[in-house]
């Protein structure tokens, strides 16, 4: 009798934020039904979220303004580890600034959403000289993406206060309509002040994350950008990607799409690995 092969499980530290954990979840379940072609709920991967939003706010703890949310993250993952996690996932660009030390703490892999990405356009978009990057400051500060042979553009500093209005925007739940109601906005004006280093008074509440968000690609793209990254998670929650691909047509890589496929094929071929080793046993 052979020894039972236990399928993968995948752990998702989310929290950063809870829509986009949401839109991870989403994306991994197209994935297992076109890799796997899952038709009952028993055909698909469990999966197992933490969705940690009591974390120390990693913008503020980067630019030394608050605490360090390295324990929390790795005390997350250990935790996912110890419920039977096989793979770890993190759908937070920003938060990939701690991925070498999360990793360090479990004897599991984590992905690193960032350099997966990377590679998936080098290898499939190779003729691209110029990419922009919509992003948080700090994922832009820390130069996060890096692709060999491709010029990175981010947005001037007008636009990009822009874009850190509308991803926080999107965290309060307006994607496709502005901000109306004066507490939120205030809420707003005060955490933006505490993170970025420009003036508030470049914010525009006249306009939705949706038209802010397209308002920055053009931007990009009359800067010379050739194809566009969504670097925070929260943007494609107020994006159609494929609208706007074709509206400016350029290339739009969603991160958290292409987290979901990698998640998906390298546990299914670990899976396969495993079922092979077992018959050759």
């Amino acid at each position: 009798m052979g020894i039972a092969i236990e399928k993968p499980v995948i752990g998702i530290i989310g929290g950063a934020g809870p829509d986009a954990t949401v839109d991870l979840q989403v994306h991994l379940n197209k994935q297992m039904k076109i890799q796997l072609r899952a038709v009952s709920d028993q055909d698909h991967y469990r999966v197992i979220v933490d969705n940690y939003t009591c974390m120390p706010d990693r913008s503020l703890a980067l630019r030394n303004k608050g605490p360090s949310p390295l324990q929390h993250m790795q005390t997350a993952a250990k935790n996912l580890e110890k419920l039977g996690a096989t793979i770890i996932t993190y759908p937070c660009n920003t938060a990939h600034a701690y991925i070498q030390e999360i990793q360090n703490s479990i004897s599991i892999p984590i992905l690193d959403m960032v350099d997966i990405t990377c590679s998936h356009i080098i290898n499939n978009n190779s003729k691209i000289k110029n990419i922009g990057v919509l992003c948080t400051n700090m994922t832009m500060l820390l130069d996060l993406y890096k692709i060999p042979e491709m010029g990175i553009i981010y947005p001037d500093q007008k636009h990009q206060t822009l874009v850190m209005q509308a991803i926080f925007a999107a965290k309060a739940g307006y994607t496709d309509t502005n901000i109306k109601d004066r507490a939120t906005t205030e809420k707003l004006v005060q955490y933006l002040s505490n993170v970025i280093n420009a003036p508030v008074s470049n914010l525009d509440f006249s306009k939705s994350a949706q038209q802010i968000f397209t308002l920055c690609i053009k931007q990009l793209c009359d800067q010379g950008a050739e194809a566009i990254i969504l670097g925070c998670t929260e943007i494609p929650l107020c994006i159609d990607t494929a609208v706007i691909s074709q509206k400016f047509n350029v290339p739009i890589f969603n991160p958290t799409a292409i987290l979901a496929a990698a998640t998906i094929n390298r546990s299914k071929n670990h899976l396969e690995e495993n079922m092979i080793a077992e018959t050759i046993c």
